[in-house]
């Protein structure tokens, strides 16, 4: 079943490259990949549901693919965005381009939340409303990233561009933990920023 559906996904790709999405049908999807209608409805609702499935598939297994860290792993992101270029210009320029965005948006925040929240939060003693208000800086700046590249036209290099943010912001959460810590432990020195900010000559 799951060899079925990631050849649809594969497969909607591969005619994303040739056609604009809008145009693309569900009976030219099953006829590509040799399979009824009924398969397909069996793994996806719609074709929207298609994109989404494509969009979360992508950035899910690219940021968890990288082991934990949280930069590589949103690098990875980025790189697997860069790669499938064709289709994510083919999409943001149809009429699914709300759902990417809110999607993408969406795939960042889960990633976040789950990242800070097990890796960083249950450490220490930090109030809810201020793992809020780390989390949603976080999700602005790195979804921030990711909603600028489409917007300009996906014309520059989104990995670079985000390992540079990164780079410039080195440090910052380390002391906004610090801040938020009620229980001070985080002076100690943070056990996690090995896994979190990248590596600089």
């Amino acid at each position: 079943m799951k060899q079925t559906r990631k050849h649809i996904q594969n497969t909607f790709i591969e005619l994303c490259q040739g056609k604009p999405a809008d145009k693309i049908t569900v009976k030219e999807i099953v006829a590509s990949c040799q399979i009824n209608r009924n398969s397909f409805y069996y793994h996806f609702e719609d074709l929207p549901g298609l994109v989404v499935s494509i969009v979360e598939d992508q950035v899910h297994d690219a940021f968890v693919a990288e082991g934990g860290s949280f930069t590589s792993g949103f690098l990875a992101c980025a790189r697997a965005l860069q790669d499938n270029l064709d289709f994510y210009r083919n999409i943001y320029y149809s009429k699914n381009r709300e759902i990417l965005d809110m999607r993408l948006n969406a795939m960042v925040e889960e990633l976040i939340r789950d990242y800070f929240g097990t890796r960083i939060f249950n450490l220490y003693d930090v109030s809810e409303e201020d793992q809020e208000i780390i989390v949603q800086t976080y999700r602005m700046e790195v979804g921030g990233v990711f909603m600028c590249w489409l917007q300009e036209g996906m014309r520059y290099d989104l990995v670079k561009r985000l390992e540079r943010m990164f780079e410039l912001r080195q440090g910052t959460l380390e002391m906004m933990v610090q801040r938020a810590d009620r229980s001070k432990r985080s002076l100690n020195g943070p056990v996690w920023m090995k896994d979190f900010e990248p590596k600089t000559n």
